[in-house]
């Protein structure tokens, strides 16, 4: 008759001694991150997918719109600053542009606020050095474009403050706008003949004819991708990659094709 009892007090205290050391157990799925792995297999380590946040030192600039930043735990990642586009290293300007920014961030702790990672496995992100918004500082100074095509991933204040900014640069003629003649580096990736030169990419698209309409005709070329049209002594009018011309014959034609004017023409 006391057994009975006394073997279930026993199993019961058992019971709750087996809770109380399992509610002290750390869990496995308890402040983890996911490190994805950059798509060219550098030693490069974005952050984890829930973070937008990044706190390092610049211990490396690669060009006018990438950098290498180093945290706290000594882990590196490239940073591709969003919402511009700098001149590739065979364009004009392309030192130039690299000094200005060494002078902005190099040896600087940063703060990136990052979205995405493109296709070389970089963060692209806002880089933000003693409260300045460095991506506009390169901007500013003449030596970046404001990338458009991408502006969609921008605030509507930086869309409109990096837009603004490219255009004083452009009116002041300041850094690569001192250069009537630019091509956009964009164009210069994706349309350049591989290890050509921009002097020998200029020079190969000045015998190139959009198709279409004869050249007597055109007076009005509009820009497929940025949906953008340029006349006759605008800066731009043969930037255009000729696969990307769409000819018009007056402006009210490639308006009511849905493209503006360009902004930069006389």
């Amino acid at each position: 008759m006391i057994k009975r009892p006394i073997a279930q007090l026993f199993l019961i205290a058992s019971l709750a001694l087996l809770a109380a050391c399992s509610s002290h157990a750390p869990s496995s799925s308890r402040n983890t991150a996911t490190l994805i792995s950059p798509s060219n297999g550098s030693s490069f380590a974005p952050p984890s997918r829930t973070s937008s946040k990044l706190v390092g030192l610049v211990a490396n600039v690669t060009d006018g719109d990438t950098i290498e930043v180093i945290d706290e735990q000594r882990v590196s990642y490239r940073i591709r600053l969003q919402g511009i586009d700098a001149p590739e290293r065979q364009q004009a300007f392309s030192n130039v542009a690299r000094r200005n920014l060494i002078t902005l961030v190099a040896g600087k702790t940063v703060l990136v606020e990052w979205q995405k990672h493109d296709q070389y496995g970089r963060l692209v992100g806002k880089v933000l050095s003693d409260n300045r918004d460095v991506c506009l500082a390169q901007i500013r100074a003449g030596l970046a474009w404001h990338y458009k095509e991408f502006e969609d991933e921008q605030s509507e204040v930086d869309r409109r403050s990096y837009a603004e900014a490219e255009q004083l640069a452009r009116s002041k003629k300041l850094g690569l706008w001192r250069d009537a003649f630019q091509i956009e580096p964009w164009e210069f990736r994706h349309h350049k003949p591989a290890n050509s030169t921009e002097a020998e990419y200029q020079a190969g698209k000045q015998s190139s004819r959009p198709s279409g309409l004869a050249e007597t005709e055109i007076s009005i070329r509009g820009n497929r991708n940025s949906k953008i049209y340029h006349w006759p002594g605008c800066p731009n009018y043969d930037d255009i990659a000729p696969h990307n011309r769409v000819p018009f014959r007056t402006r009210e034609e490639a308006e009511r094709a849905g493209y503006r004017a360009a902004r930069n023409c006389p």
